[in-house]
C-alpha cells in the first residue's frame, strides 16, 4: 500500500486559562494536522506540535521523500531520513518531531487495513486503561493557596490519583507547594514535582531533603537537561531516597541514543519517553524496550495535545508492560476550551480507556478543525511557552 497525497493542516486551540510553570507560560497550542492518503483508498490522520521549525523540516525532507513509499515501512524511512545525507544524528531529534505525526497516520491506515486497533499491531494491549497525572500549573495573579485548590479540584471533581507538581520558580515556593498539597489531599495521592531542569545539584539536595518525607512519587528532570552526569550523581547521592524520573529527547539528540545514555549512566530511576520526540509508536517502542532490559519502568512524556494525541498515547501505553504504576501519563486535555474528535475523552477517576476500533479508533470533527484553522489564521502561534510576567515576585532561574 503507497503513499499517494498528504494534506497538512494547522489550527490553534486556547487553554481555559493561562498556564504557568517555571520555565514559561501558556496559552493555547497550535497542531499541525496530516492526512495520509494511499492507492488502496485509506486515509490515516496525524497530529504533532506546529512550529516553523519542524514545518520546514517536514516541506524540505519528509513529504518528498515519503511520497510513493510503503505505509509499512517506518524502519526503512526513519533510517533514511535520520542518515548522513540529511545532517545525520544532528539533525535527529528536528526530524523526528516532524516525522511523528505522520508515523501516527501510518499506523492509523495499518490498523484500519487489518480491521484491528492499533495496539493490536505493536505487540496486543496487556491493560485496558490507562492512569492519567493530572499537570497542576499556576495561572495569573495565583498563589501558593490557589495553586493547592486546583490541585484539590482534579482529585475531587475528576478523580485523578496523581498530581505532578510544575514547579521551578524558587527553592521555597517549591517546597511549600509540595507541603501544602499533601497535606490538603492526604496520603493515599501521588505526587510529583517537575522543576523542568531549573535547579543545581546543590539546590536539588538541599530541596529534596525538605520534601523527602511527603512520599514524593519521584522528581522529574530536576537539572538541567543536558547534565546527564550531575543528574547521575545526584541519584547515587540520594539512594533512591527519592527517585529520579528523566525525560527522552531533552538533549540534542533523543531518541534510542538518549535512552541508552541514560541507562549507562545510571541516572534516572524513571524514564519518561516522548513519542513527538523519537518519531513516534515505533521508537517509543524501542526506546520503552531498552529501559525494560535494563529494569527501569517507564512512563510517557508530553500529553500536550488533542484528543487524536492522546488516542495514540493509549494505543502505545496500553502494549508496555514496563509501565510505571499502569499509566503515569500526563495530558493537557482538561486545560483547553474544546477538543476535535466527535467524542472527547472524559476523565473517569483519572484514566481513559484503550480504544479498540479499527486504527486509532476516534473520529475528527471536521468542522471544529476548520473553527480552530482560522483561529490559527487570525492569532498564529501558541505553542511556545513565554517568560512569566505574571508572577514577578518569583524570577526563574536556570539553575537556582
Amino acid at each position: 500500500m503507497k503513499i499517494t497525497k498528504l494534506e497538512k493542516v494547522k489550527f490553534t486551540i486556547r487553554t481555559k486559562k493561562k498556564l504557568i510553570a517555571g520555565h514559561g507560560s501558556v496559552s493555547g497550542i497550535t497542531i499541525m494536522l496530516i492526512k495520509v492518503f494511499t492507492d488502496e483508498e485509506i486515509t490515516g490522520v496525524g497530529e504533532g506540535i506546529a512550529n516553523p521549525v519542524t514545518e520546514a523540516a517536514f516541506n524540505q525532507y519528509i513529504e518528498p521523500y515519503v511520497i510513493g513509499k510503503d505505509v509499512h515501512d517506518i524502519e526503512l524511512m526513519l533510517n533514511d531520513l535520520v542518515s548522513h545525507k540529511n545532517g545525520g544524528l544532528d539533525n535527529a531529534q528536528i526530524i523526528y518531531r516532524a516525522f511523528c505525526p505522520l508515523e501516527y497516520a501510518l499506523w492509523d491506515i495499518m490498523g484500519q487495513a487489518a480491521k484491528q486497533p492499533i495496539c493490536k499491531l505493536i505487540g496486543g494491549p496487556v491493560r485496558k486503561e490507562i492512569n492519567f497525572v493530572a499537570e497542576i500549573y499556576y495561572s495569573p495573579g495565583a498563589d501558593v493557596k490557589d495553586y493547592v485548590k486546583n490541585a484539590v479540584a482534579f482529585v475531587k471533581e475528576k478523580g485523578f490519583k496523581m498530581l505532578k507538581l510544575k514547579g521551578g520558580f524558587s527553592a521555597e515556593m517549591d517546597v511549600a507547594v509540595v507541603r501544602e498539597v499533601r497535606k490538603a489531599v492526604g496520603d493515599k495521592i501521588e505526587i510529583i514535582l517537575d522543576p523542568n531542569g531549573a535547579w543545581s545539584l546543590a539546590t536539588a539536595l538541599r530541596i529534596i531533603d525538605k520534601i523527602a518525607k511527603y512520599d514524593i512519587m519521584w522528581v522529574e528532570n530536576p537539572l538541567p537537561f543536558f547534565d546527564l552526569e550531575g543528574t547521575a550523581r545526584l541519584r547515587k547521592i540520594l539512594n533512591s531516597n527519592v527517585p529520579i524520573a528523566l525525560c527522552e529527547g531533552t538533549n540534542r539528540i533523543g531518541g534510542i541514543w538518549e535512552i541508552i545514555d541514560i541507562v549507562r549512566r545510571g541516572a534516572a530511576d524513571v524514564i519518561s519517553i516522548d513519542t513527538r520526540r523519537n518519531g513516534g509508536i515505533y521508537m517509543a517502542k524501542k526506546a520503552a524496550a531498552i529501559a525494560e532490559a535494563a529494569g527501569i519502568p517507564v512512563t510517557v512524556h508530553s500529553g500536550s495535545g488533542t484528543g487524536l494525541h492522546i488516542a495514540y498515547f493509549l494505543h502505545l501505553l496500553s502494549t508496555i508492560p514496563n509501565l510505571y504504576f499502569g499509566g503515569t501519563a500526563d495530558s493537557l486535555l482538561p486545560y483547553y476550551e474544546d477538543d476535535v474528535i466527535t467524542k472527547p475523552w472524559d476523565f473517569t477517576n483519572g484514566c481513559l480507556p484503550v480504544p479498540l476500533q479499527p486504527g486509532v479508533g476516534v473520529k475528527l470533527d471536521e468542522r471544529k478543525i476548520k473553527k480552530y484553522a482560522d483561529q490559527f489564521k487570525k492569532e498564529g502561534y501558541r505553542t511556545k511557552y513565554e517568560w512569566v510576567s505574571e508572577l514577578p515576585q518569583f524570577i526563574p532561574s536556570p539553575r537556582y
